[in-house]
């Protein structure tokens, strides 16, 4: 992996367009912190780990969740207001094919293979749910 400088905001912006369909439905928003938001890392990497946590958030929040991107110096936050998931069980999302409880598609390797690449692209990847009550999931790419 190649390490140059990178503008989260930048690569945010790239991916989140990606999803037209969620935009165009007002499902999926980007905001964007004042701050400088550049990083040390692997360009490409960063975007397939949050084209990753953009996806999951979409499928695994529901058809009424809304998702936001939410770019801050040294970190990506993809926050939804689905269902969320038990604050035990989000240790065990990072491993391959383990799987919340969901109806959605997908093999549990999302995650996982999110995890590997923020690593390699020296960041770090935390899960935080609930947020509100018993619903929300947040997946934080981190850059320290």
């Amino acid at each position: 992996m190649s390490r140059e400088p990178v503008d989260l905001a930048v690569v945010a912006r790239l991916v989140v367009a990606e999803f037209s369909q969620a935009l165009t439905s007002n499902r999926l928003r980007l905001e964007v912190a004042a701050q400088p938001t550049g990083v040390v890392g692997d360009v490409d990497a960063i975007a397939i780990a949050l084209r990753n946590l953009i996806d999951n958030a979409l499928k695994h929040g529901g058809p009424q969740a809304w998702v936001t991107v939410l770019v801050e110096t040294l970190a990506i936050y993809v926050i939804d207001d689905g269902p969320g998931v038990p604050p035990e069980t989000l240790e065990k999302l990072v491993r391959p094919f383990e799987r919340g409880m969901t109806a959605a598609e997908g093999s549990g390797l999302g995650l996982s293979i999110t995890n590997a690449i923020v690593r390699q692209a020296g960041g770090s990847l935390e899960l935080r749910s609930p947020l509100l009550g018993d619903r929300g999931f947040a997946a934080i790419l981190r850059f320290d």
